[in-house]
């Protein structure tokens, strides 16, 4: 790919001056979609952020949507849906798995995540906390997962 234009510059340097500015021009509009794409995705996850996920939870095992209640669009769809196939396990009883993955990372930044963990309003004993880390990190980090 990068020897084309040099081989184009031989045939017609305007061919090759061509090729180069469509090269430029399909880079920066992949460049400018994925920056576009990453800011609706931010907005998105600040849109659920402030969602009532535990009420939602409650309204989807019940099968019916409060009355009068601002809710997204597809969580109507999947609370109706339960009425043609029910849900095969109600949302009380999942267990879900926090993975924590570090290497080097000190006691700083893993005692922050742990204690957001901690604070969050979900039902701590349907959560199980892994700190994943690798062999070679060595007796170190083995010490600081026993401290947190």
């Amino acid at each position: 790919m990068l020897a084309v234009p040099f081989i184009l510059s031989f045939i017609d340097v305007r061919i090759a001056a061509l090729f180069m500015f469509i090269y430029v021009l399909i880079n920066f509009s992949r460049g400018s979609a994925s920056a576009i794409r990453s800011m609706q995705g931010f907005r998105t996850l600040r849109q659920h952020q402030k969602l009532p996920w535990l009420t939602m939870l409650e309204e989807l095992a019940a099968g019916e949507v409060t009355l009068r209640a601002k809710r997204p669009r597809w969580h109507h769809y999947a609370v109706a849906g339960t009425k043609e196939r029910p849900i095969l396990m109600k949302p009380s009883k999942v267990v879900h798995a926090v993975i924590i993955a570090t290497y080097k990372e000190s006691r700083d930044v893993l005692q922050p995540t742990i204690e957001a963990l901690l604070a969050s309003d979900y039902n701590m004993k349907q959560v199980i906390c892994i700190l994943a880390y690798e062999g070679r990190a060595g007796r170190r980090l083995n010490s600081r997962r026993q401290t947190l």
